[in-house]
């Protein structure tokens, strides 16, 4: 009786280990689910000052966030792309190193990259990547 006991005890718990271990996501897994879902369900998004999201991406083999915007209206110019290039580069870094839907993902060093397409000529008026060492905030020790 004893025997029968034990070996169910260790099947019931061989089992529930077995399931939580199928239920195991990964943040790889976590970050493609969360660019499919959004992508599925609000992508394109409706235009807001000109620019709206065409849809969100996850590369696993780079661990990069993609994100594809397009422009119309008055935005859509290559010339204020580019005379304004930094200046949109750092309005890009600055709201990403703000963002704290991303905290998991900006710990572990994913990168995140930003194309701008142009609703009119399709072309690209904008293509950015940021890495870590671009948003990482150095933290300050006291003394």
């Amino acid at each position: 009786m004893k025997k029968i006991g034990f070996r169910f005890l260790v099947l019931l718990l061989f089992t529930g280990l077995t399931l939580t271990a199928c239920h195991h996501q990964t943040l790889e897994d976590r970050a493609e689910k969360e660019c499919k879902d959004y992508t599925a369900q609000y992508c394109p998004t409706p235009y807001q000052g000109n620019t709206r999201t065409d849809s969100i991406g996850f590369n696993r083999a780079t661990r990069t966030f993609n994100y594809y915007y397009l422009v119309n209206g008055k935005l859509d110019d290559a010339r204020i792309f580019t005379a304004r290039h930094d200046t949109l580069r750092t309005i890009l870094l600055s709201g990403l190193k703000e963002d704290t839907r991303n905290k998991a993902f900006k710990d572990k060093g994913y990168s995140f990259h930003y194309v701008f397409r142009s609703a009119s000529s399709k072309k690209v008026l904008l293509d950015v990547v940021f890495h870590k060492k671009d948003y990482a905030m150095i933290k300050k020790t006291r003394k």
